[in-house]
This record gives C-alpha cells, sequence and structure tokens, in this order.
C-alpha cells in the first residue's frame, strides 16, 4: 500500500505537485485581474472607490508570486515538450535537455523582441 504523502517524500514529485499548484494559482490570478479591469471599465468614480486594488503593495507581491510559478510553469512545460513530441534533425533524435534549452532560448529571443516592439 502506498503512503498517502508520497508527493511529500519524493523531489520530482513534490516539483510535480508545485506545477499543477502552480496553474491552479495562475487561474485565481486570472480572475482577480478580470476583476480590476471591469472595475477600470466601470468607469472613474467606482475606480477611484477600489484604488486600493492596485496602488497597494500588495499587489505588487502578489504578481511577483503569480509571475514566479508562471516562469516554474512555462519552464518546466518546455522541458516536458521535448519527451512529448521528439525531435528529429536529419533523422537523429536529439536529446531532451538539448531540444528544451533550444525552446527556452527561443522563448527568451521572442520575448526579447516583442519587448523592443512594445517600447
Amino acid at each position: 500500500m502506498k503512503n498517502r504523502l508520497t508527493y511529500f517524500h519524493n523531489l520530482k514529485y513534490r516539483f510535480l505537485l508545485i506545477r499543477e499548484l502552480s496553474s491552479f494559482i495562475i487561474s485565481i490570478y486570472f480572475i482577480y485581474f478580470l476583476i480590476k479591469l471591469y472595475i477600470i471599465f466601470m468607469g472613474k468614480n467606482y475606480y477611484n472607490s477600489y484604488s486600493f486594488l492596485f496602488n497597494s503593495n500588495l499587489n505588487l507581491i502578489i504578481a511577483i508570486i503569480v509571475l514566479i510559478f508562471a516562469l516554474i510553469h512555462s519552464i518546466t512545460w518546455y522541458f516536458l515538450l521535448p519527451r512529448i513530441q521528439p525531435v528529429k534533425i536529419l533523422g537523429r533524435k536529439i536529446k531532451n535537455e538539448i531540444a528544451a534549452i533550444f525552446i527556452i532560448i527561443l522563448w527568451m529571443m521572442i520575448v526579447v523582441l516583442a519587448v523592443m516592439f512594445v517600447y
């Protein structure tokens, strides 16, 4: 019989649990973000009555925590991607780690280009 706390004894399972928990935290923050957008679109008076949601340090701390969870979720997904769909170049299979690092570098380049176009 397996122990109920198997996730807490094995480091790989613990990281998997954190990854799955990160998607839940991101979805809760997305709902919070939609509520804030709704408040903005309701008008200036409505916005001023809820301005503490936008100007507090707690809002910044929550956003940073959610960013960390989003990065964990994205990076672990990029490391799982080559296992789901093996990458072959010239008929030879590339190691999963090399393919994942290539995907992450490509992701970083896209982020840098997006930031350059915005600013």
